[in-house]
């Protein structure tokens, strides 16, 4: 039946199933719900080694509440997840949660690091597919709705740069090692938290993230190799720091430059690391600068945006 689905509406179309994880969809499906009804965060660790690799993994449709909506758009983002919100039109105009989702889309394409899943406890029962045939749930192989995990992270290699970014999504870990993260615990690291816009300073082998801000429910940490220049810290456009919309960026001839795709009316702002001995004295801009404002070692430079060229 799915394959006469397919047949209909060809290869070009996008085809979710949602009735859980199906071994039997693989190669025709091009996304799938992997658990019961309701946002499954303990699905991205659950089926993680699946994302991207024989489906996009779906985790149930996003839901902008004061509660959850930082932190689901947050999770399904670093994850290269299916983005789906179903709130009331209304929201998406009259609420300042919107900027949960505006800052987190579009979904980078990312691939996990490993083979394997983080918590098997769900995907490794797959098996037993062939023999629930009810349209009722949770499954032993549906994914949980509990998290299994508060951090999710995001490796971004850009021909530019490289650097991590970090969802913490509770606080359950109030300390983060460098070595955890895969970053080399012997270098400096400058740190930036993407919702709160604060440069939290230069951090070697362990980050202490300390609480959370109620308003967003969690944190998005950005983690950068320390130079010895000025440096791009991040930007407000999207939580991979830069990584969506930047096509160049870096330090020559004692400036710094950057290049990037804007949002028409967007207030587009980038936050740049000025270590001792540098002092920006200067901007060139294709559009409107307001000027920089500094603060602890990092310069925000507002772009407010009105056209439609870089």
């Amino acid at each position: 039946m799915v394959k006469d689905v397919r047949k209909q509406i060809g290869n070009e179309n996008f085809l979710l199933a949602c009735w859980g994880p199906r071994p039997e969809l693989v190669g025709i499906a091009d996304g799938c719900r992997i658990g019961d009804d309701g946002y499954s965060y303990a699905g991205l660790a659950q089926y993680n080694s699946y994302n991207n690799i024989i489906w996009r993994n779906d985790p149930d449709h996003i839901v902008l509440s004061d509660k959850e909506a930082y932190r689901s758009c947050v999770a399904t983002s670093l994850t290269g997840s299916l983005f789906m919100v179903t709130d009331k039109p209304e929201k998406y105009s009259s609420s300042p949660l919107i900027d949960a989702a505006q800052r987190s889309i579009p979904v980078l394409y990312t691939q996990p690091g490993q083979v394997y899943d983080i918590d098997p406890s769900v995907s490794s029962k797959i098996g037993l597919a062939d023999v629930e045939l009810s349209g009722s749930g949770p499954r032993p192989f549906d994914a949980s709705a509990s998290t299994t995990t508060g951090l999710f992270s995001l490796e971004l290699n850009k021909p530019f740069e490289n650097w991590l970014v970090l969802g913490r999504l509770d606080e359950r870990d109030p300390v983060l090692p460098m070595k955890d993260m895969g970053l080399d615990p012997t270098k400096d690291y400058l740190v930036f938290e993407f919702w709160t816009k604060k440069f939290l300073g230069i951090h070697q082998k362990q980050l202490v993230p300390g609480p959370i801000d109620p308003k967003y429910n969690c944190q998005v940490f950005c983690f950068r190799e320390k130079m010895n220049h000025p440096q791009l810290l991040a930007t407000n456009r999207h939580i991979s720091c830069g990584g969506y919309e930047i096509s160049k960026a870096g330090w020559k001839d004692k400036e710094f430059f950057l290049e990037a795709e804007l949002v028409d009316g967007d207030d587009y702002k980038v936050y740049l690391y000025e270590p001792d001995g540098y002092e920006m004295n200067s901007i060139k801009c294709d559009g409107e600068v307001q000027y920089p404002q500094t603060k602890n070692g990092a310069v925000r430079v507002n772009l407010p945006f009105k056209g439609r060229d870089r």
